[in-house]
């Protein structure tokens, strides 16, 4: 048994019928021939009564009919370091040998008689009264019943295997390190710590989901690949130096050919990576003329930021142009709306309806806005517009402020400049 690993569960308590006269040598070595063959043999299961009567024994000592204490596992919490009051009886479960060997020792201590140690190892603690006169002894054993506190087999890879299947079926489930400590308490009856739930976790996913890093190395592989299997694709990178890419962006040959036959009109967003490396992923989609959306284009970021978003934007332009009917949809970010004002010159910048709203929840969570702001949305006259405009002046006349701020005229239907387009522009992005 290692200290801090498993609890230690008193096998046996017992006194030994030597003679008074016998020597503390002769005595110690006739506990020892039982121990080493691993045998212990209650002689007495009646303790003597001068055996009964030594002060340092709280209660009768226990006979081998009395039932085994309750599987209550005793940690250093459960006592104070001068006063306690430890049942140490068959039976009776301790978190640590440390622990075990404190309450024992207190006790010695606090009843004013010496222990000796006869042996102390990996499976066994046995300890006897130092006065030769006294056949008391108590044995000690690593409890191979119990669930430990950290089971030795379970080390981080088998922690790995046992939690792969898991993270395969269920993809989007918490996968946390609690997570993985509640799976393995459940399913396997075996206690991890967090450190070995978390080492178990990241082995686990890099097996399923891939090692980032090597998946980050292999961008340049990958865009060759692209190019090669599909002729027409666009893919380039900005990078910090050697081998550590800053943006990078991909249109698919399939994408921008079919940028021709949709809809002129890209909804961007985008959405932050939280794993190992941060960043943001950005996407650029469309609508065909059976109303299914179409990714154009993606790109990882470090930051959204002016920057990244005018680079983006200079390789969106370069891959599918600019026209006169042409709508870039995106939510409020103010960094969105620089990087478009710096690159595009005829193309319009409308506000999604959708975003604008979550924003206007968060500054207005109690009002009920959601139907008229809809109906604002997607008015076709501004007479329409302005009587359900009213309607959310009258809940707060700062959100109407709020609204006229941002432009009407990029993102309600009845002052969109590009008359063409509305009912996609209103209805899908």
């Amino acid at each position: 048994m290692v200290d801090g690993l498993s609890p230690v569960d008193i096998i046996t308590i017992a006194s030994f019928n030597v003679p008074v006269s016998s020597s503390f040598q002769e005595f110690a070595n006739f506990i020892s021939k039982f121990l080493d063959n691993d045998l212990l043999v209650v002689v007495d299961t009646t303790p003597a009564t001068d055996i009964e009567n030594t002060p340092y024994l709280s209660s009768e000592l226990p006979r081998t009919e009395d039932s085994r204490s309750e599987n209550v596992i005793i940690d250093l919490n459960a006592f104070e370091s001068s006063h306690i009051d430890i049942p140490i009886r068959v039976g009776s479960m301790f978190r640590q040998k440390s622990v075990l060997k404190k309450a024992i020792y207190m006790l010695a201590l606090n009843s004013s008689f010496e222990l000796v140690t006869v042996r102390s190892n990996r499976t066994s603690f046995d300890i006897i009264c130092k006065d030769p006169s006294c056949p008391w002894y108590l044995r000690a054993s690593c409890s191979i019943d119990v669930v430990k506190n950290d089971h030795k087999q379970a080390t981080s890879w088998i922690v790995s295997e046992c939690t792969k299947l898991f993270f395969k079926m269920n993809d989007k489930a918490p996968c946390s390190p609690s997570n993985v400590i509640n799976y393995m308490k459940i399913h396997h009856e075996v206690n991890v710590s967090y450190d070995k739930a978390w080492r178990g976790r990241e082995i686990a996913l890099n097996s399923i989901r891939g090692i980032l890093e090597d998946s980050y190395a292999m961008f340049s592989a990958f865009s060759d690949a692209l190019i090669r299997n599909n002729p027409g694709t666009y893919t380039t990178k900005e990078e910090y130096d050697e081998g550590r890419f800053k943006f990078y962006f991909m249109a698919l040959a399939a994408s921008i050919d079919a940028w021709n036959y949709c809809v002129p009109v890209i909804s961007v967003d985008g959405v932050a990576m939280k794993k190992k490396y941060l960043g943001t992923l950005i996407s650029a989609c469309t609508i065909d003329g059976n109303s299914q959306i179409v990714p154009l284009a993606f790109i990882v970021i470090d930051l959204e930021n002016d920057l990244s978003w005018s680079w983006f934007f200079r390789n969106l332009k370069a891959v599918f142009g600019e026209h006169n009917e042409m709508v870039i949809v995106s939510d409020a970010h103010k960094s969105i709306e620089n990087g478009f004002n710096v690159v595009y010159e005829i193309a319009e910048h409308g506000l999604c309806a959708f975003h604008l709203l979550k924003n206007l929840k968060k500054n207005y969570k109690s009002l009920p806005m959601e139907d008229s702001f809809n109906k604002c949305a997607r008015a076709y006259t501004p007479l329409e517009f302005e009587y359900y405009m009213r309607q959310l002046e009258q809940l707060s006349p700062s959100m109407r402020h709020e609204l006229e701020a941002v432009g009407r005229h990029r993102w309600v239907r009845a002052f969109f400049r590009r008359k063409k387009i509305p009912g996609y522009y209103n209805q899908h992005l």
